[in-house]
């Protein structure tokens, strides 16, 4: 696996645990903290699936120009 397939791995590990934190958190300071780490990590999320999905994009546009030549 990739380190960008580990690394989303974890972010969606840390995004759940930070989830169930937010069920269990009492006072207004720990939910805002919490949802500020989740905000972070979904924007963190988002961008490694955009990195990976414009690798995969490059890998096909590479294999489709091998194959026209």
């Amino acid at each position: 696996m990739s380190s960008i397939g580990k690394q989303i791995l974890t972010i969606e590990t840390n995004l759940y645990n930070i989830e169930t934190a937010l069920d269990i958190a009492v006072s207004q300071k720990d939910r805002t903290e919490l949802l500020r780490k989740q905000s972070k990590l979904t924007k963190k999320l988002s961008k490694l699936k955009r990195r990976v999905n414009n690798n995969d994009d490059r890998i096909i546009q590479n294999q489709e120009n091998k194959e026209w030549r």
